[in-house]
């Protein structure tokens, strides 16, 4: 399983603060985007200096389709969306399945993306609430990942959310092919020494 960096930040200082602790430990990099109903919006991507060399996934919390296609210029390797976007979804993803991805929140069913699952290349589940970090991991949703396999077997299956020391390796055992993890790692007194004990740990 992949361990990939988040972050999650209010202002330019805090993306700053964020971006130096974690921008050594991998060399891919989740960039959380929320706003519109899903939490205090974060910080805006063009008032802040974003590591282009990095191999960025951006997490886009909203319901608004002028942000979503807003984003869609920015390099990017994927834009991963919250499937409570609905219908919507039909006018923003495209026929470049490598691009996009989908995430559901702890309450949404995985059959909620069944138009979906096929025009995707990865699915994110959210073990919290979206839109802020540092909330409590939430086990009893890691049994989505067995019911995503058996829509999807070839699909990239991610979990994001309140993932540690004491419980990463649960989502390993699971299944996960990607654990994003953000405030285990910001807040973190030694990222470098966290990050290879979550390494070790799976």
């Amino acid at each position: 399983m992949k361990i990939i960096p988040t972050i999650l930040a209010y202002t330019e200082d805090e993306f700053a603060q964020q971006l130096n602790l974690v921008s050594d430990l991998s060399p891919e990099l989740q960039i959380d985007i929320v706003s519109n109903g899903f939490g205090t919006p974060t910080v805006n991507l063009n008032k802040v200096d974003p590591p282009y060399e990095k191999d960025i996934i951006l997490h886009i919390m909203t319901k608004n389709n002028d942000e979503i296609m807003y984003y869609e210029n920015f390099s990017h390797r994927r834009i991963i969306l919250q499937a409570e976007v609905g219908d919507k979804l039909n006018e923003i993803i495209d026929d470049n399945k490598e691009k996009w991805g989908l995430a559901i929140s702890p309450e949404t069913p995985v059959e909620s993306v069944l138009p979906y699952i096929n025009k995707v290349s990865e699915l994110l589940i959210l073990t919290v609430e979206p839109g802020r970090q540092g909330r409590q991991f939430q086990e009893n949703n890691l049994f989505k990942i067995d019911d995503v396999r058996r829509i999807n077997y070839h699909i990239t299956v991610s979990v994001d959310g309140g993932i540690n020391e004491k419980n990463i390796a649960k989502v390993a055992r699971a299944g996960a092919d990607v654990a994003y993890i953000g405030s285990a790692l910001t807040t973190s007194k030694n990222p470098r020494q966290t990050y290879d004990n979550l390494c070790k740990a799976i």
